[in-house]
């Protein structure tokens, strides 16, 4: 019953899922009934795809060569076989690659071949567009992934977000415009005519809805939507749910004030309206208390406002994201053993985060409280985890190699700093600083090399002075 339970809607589950031993022989023994069922069918019609196709997927987590090899022998990766099959192959592709240390290009390659092949075979298999779309999405062929999406929008207008993020890329600014308002519109329908009396189809489309007024700017327009929808909100649920929106707005709404960055007072007083409306609405909201500890930092009165709202100092189950950017405050106080600690905390609460693990691994190495090597296993696990979770950019990842750069030469491997320092100055290659630490690795180990990076730092420099160094 419970391996039915699991397999509703077509999806499998695996071993781990299931719980206790008696679960999982229970699962072997279905699966074994269901194997014996299917090579039954196959003995009365052997060419049937079909029935291959289902006894393939009895193997699934039980034998998974076997359900790989026989997956394979209807779905080659050099022609279209069984459209099914290549379906499979191209999620069970996908799954395989980003469960590795880093994304595998191979991996994600042959699942694009086979969601090709899928496509070649049915058309209008609206999975494997959806799969296709997002490989090339991710090997930044913006412009097939711009035609897929399209197509996919048609039926789903909730893939609006993604036409536009690559009709961004792509600066393709009058054609944005269009299909933002188009988009808005489909949505306003689907909400108020479409699903008024289904809550689930309800709530994904308004939050969809509230996603694109926000990433347009248009807050004003999703304010009101949200006021009209709590007037006919009658239960909880509902009621529930344009909370956690009304909050996120107001949140979002705040960002974009910039509050952060040498803010007008006017913008403090609009900013600090809108978080104490979301602090009514959701006084525990993550994103708000983040920027409530970060306007708290200042010591004016919109610093007391936001102290008076939240005072992380006394919160003593505050988030991850909240203990980090103490962390942070610390450090530019030069407080180092008060950083650590903050990170530390942080890390209980969120161990794979990639910015915490990194963080923490500079504290220990500016604190000198854990040793480099232990500094070490944090940054390598902060670029796994980076890997894993999609962060895996150059901006994103300079900073922990910097931190791996620094930690290697504290333990005198220089030859590997230099190439984590290099690695680093890809995503900032501004970085004075980067190019001295590359600079003094390399006189140690690879004079000649120096010398590149000292001309890229002597132009840097130059370019750097007023009037481009004339």
């Amino acid at each position: 019953p419970k391996m039915l339970e699991l397999q509703k809607n077509g999806t499998r589950p695996s071993l781990e899922a299931l719980g206790d031993d008696s679960d999982v022989a229970e699962f072997n023994a279905a699966r074994q009934k269901e194997q014996e069922y299917w090579e039954k069918l196959i003995q009365i019609d052997p060419d049937s795809k079909k029935y291959r196709f289902e006894y393939a997927l009895a193997f699934e987590n039980v034998d998974n060569k076997k359900f790989h090899d026989l997956l394979s022998s209807l779905a080659p990766l050099e022609k279209p076989g069984f459209a099914p099959a290549h379906q499979v192959m191209a999620v069970n592709l996908i799954q395989t690659s980003v469960t590795r240390n880093s994304p595998n290009a191979n991996l994600l390659q042959a699942a694009l071949v086979h969601a090709r092949h899928c496509l070649a075979l049915e058309p209008d298999n609206l999975e494997c567009k959806k799969i296709r779309a997002e490989i090339l999405f991710v090997q930044k062929s913006f412009g097939e992934a711009l035609a897929d999406y399209q197509d996919l929008l048609k039926n789903d207008v909730r893939f609006a977000r993604r036409v536009l993020q690559i009709q961004t890329i792509l600066g393709l600014t009058d054609e944005r415009v269009s299909t933002m308002a188009e988009s808005l519109s489909r949505l306003e329908t689907k909400y108020i005519s479409e699903s008024r009396d289904n809550t689930q189809a309800w709530g994904l489309y308004l939050s969809t809805f509230v996603d694109l007024g926000i990433d347009n700017g248009e807050f004003e327009r999703v304010a009101e939507v949200l006021k009209g929808e709590r007037v006919l909100a009658s239960d909880d649920g509902r009621i529930a749910r344009l909370n956690d929106y009304e909050t996120y707005l107001h949140v979002r709404w705040a960002q974009s004030l910039q509050l952060g960055d040498k803010p007008t007072e006017l913008q403090l007083e609009q900013g600090m309206e809108h978080l104490k409306f979301a602090h009514e609405k959701a006084p525990r909201n993550e994103m708000l208390l983040s920027m409530l500890t970060q306007l708290g930092f200042r010591e004016d009165k919109w610093g007391e406002q936001a102290r008076a709202l939240y005072d992380p100092a006394k919160d003593t189950n505050a988030p991850a994201s909240v203990y980090s950017q103490m962390g942070g405050r610390m450090f530019q106080e030069q407080n180092f053993s008060s950083a650590v600690d903050y990170y530390e905390k942080a890390r209980r609460l969120s161990p794979n985060e990639p910015e915490i693990l990194n963080n923490l691994a500079f504290g220990y190495l500016v604190s000198n409280v854990e040793t480099p090597e232990k500094a070490l296993n944090l940054v390598d696990q902060a670029l796994k985890n980076a890997a894993l979770t999609g962060k895996a950019n150059k901006p994103f990842l300079s900073p922990i190699y910097h931190t791996k750069g620094t930690a290697l030469m504290r333990l005198n491997r220089l030859e590997e700093a230099a190439v984590a320092f290099e690695l680093a100055l890809e995503g900032r290659p501004d970085s004075e600083k980067i190019l001295q630490q590359i600079i003094e690795c390399y006189l140690a180990t690879n004079p000649k090399q120096a010398e590149v990076y000292q001309r890229k730092l002597q132009l840097l420099q130059e370019k750097q002075k007023p009037n481009g160094g004339s």
